[in-house]
């Protein structure tokens, strides 16, 4: 009886908040989120399976793949809503957005700009290509491929969001991206290579590995790279004892201290979680992108409702969050890892049913960012 009460939660939220899909395209996507949040496979197939409520595997599996396949979606206009969904729903101070990419073996490399929250991050917008195919590759090139993903991403915040963006060497090192984030109007902190050349505004110029030394940290205004692509801000320099190199970060703005950009690594969680330890997303088998962008759009939806349903247990009084994790274990588990035990346990009916409803407040337990 739980199971159909959950389908029945997801529904109602996804047709209340996913405005610009139709009555067909919201209740595919509910059935899609709910057969991933039951099998916790991003496999077609098993999806359908985890949607036995739907009627017979074959017609389920059928509605499944033409939901997938159908080149009509107005996969934007959702993903509007779906920003929006999520902004409505957030607790934090300030929304930092990180940038990654990352590969799905030989088939798929997916751009991705999203929400970090409580040691994890969720896909806002994203692009899909084929991997390791130049020619495939979108046609604007990395930096105009990232500035397009934030823009969109921006255009659905409300203006005094401001968020703080955060990317990696791979993809920040280049005068081209940091002009691309400041016409953005936003606020960065991103790393860079340490042979990049930097000048303090004294006028001492040298590479940045020549900056720092093991147990050093250092933080200097001044431009980053030479003339012709110089780029003013503050760069960050922290080389920790044991680190095998030093962080060279740079931000427009001087009071961002260097460690906040450790939350960039909630990024590299959350595709662990929709990979190997939570969705199983290479084992989609699907090879057309437009198609993997979709399935990007479930996976997203029911990602943030894991998270919620483990936002849930920690407001939960002692007694009862003690059923889903032992004391020690809680601070251990992320809030996903938490999320998916509880939902188990409401499946198999030994939990009450929870309020299926997103949910990313500024919890006690979680720094505030």
């Amino acid at each position: 009886m739980n199971r159909v009460k959950i389908l029945a939660q997801i529904g109602e939220e996804i047709e209340t908040k996913m405005l610009n899909l139709g009555v067909w395209q919201q209740r595919g996507l509910t059935v899609l989120v709910f057969g991933l949040l039951m099998l916790e496979k991003a496999q077609l197939s098993k999806i359908a399976e985890g949607a036995a409520e739907e009627g017979s595997y074959n017609t389920v599996r059928q509605r499944v793949k033409r939901w997938v396949s159908k080149a009509t979606f107005p996969l934007n206009a959702a993903r509007y809503d779906w920003i929006r969904w999520v902004w409505s729903k957030y607790g934090g101070s300030r929304a930092v957005l990180l940038v990654d990419e990352t590969k799905l073996g030989e088939r798929f490399g997916v751009m991705l700009v999203s929400l970090a929250y409580a040691g994890r991050a969720i896909p806002l917008w994203w692009r899909a290509y084929r991997a390791n195919d130049a020619e495939a590759y979108p046609q604007q090139g990395q930096v105009w491929l990232i500035y397009g993903l934030l823009a969109h991403v921006l255009s659905a915040l409300p203006v005094q969001a401001r968020p703080l963006v955060q990317m990696d060497r791979g993809l920040a090192h280049s005068s081209a991206m940091l002009r691309a984030l400041k016409s953005l109007g936003v606020d960065y902190l991103v790393r860079v290579k340490s042979n990049a050349r930097f000048t303090s505004r004294n006028g001492t110029s040298q590479l940045l590995k020549h900056w720092v030394h093991v147990g050093q940290s250092s933080q200097v205004r001044g431009t980053l790279f030479d003339r012709d692509h110089a780029c003013t801000g503050t760069i960050c320099l922290i080389w920790e004892p044991g680190q095998a190199e030093a962080w060279c970060l740079f931000t427009n703005r001087p009071r961002q201290f260097g460690h906040y950009y450790a939350i960039r690594w909630w990024q590299e969680e959350s595709f662990r979680d929709l990979g190997s330890a939570g969705w199983h997303w290479p084992d989609s088998h699907l090879i057309c992108p437009e198609r993997m962008e979709r399935l990007i759009l479930v996976m997203a939806i029911a990602y943030a409702f894991a998270i919620s349903l483990g936002v849930q247990v920690w407001q939960q009084p002692p007694r009862l969050r003690a059923e889903t994790a032992t004391r020690d274990e809680l601070p251990r588990l992320s809030l996903f890892q938490l999320g998916l035990r509880y939902l188990r346990r409401v499946v198999a009916l030994v939990s009450p049913l929870p309020l299926f409803a997103l949910a990313f407040p500024a919890p006690a337990f979680f720094r505030r960012i």
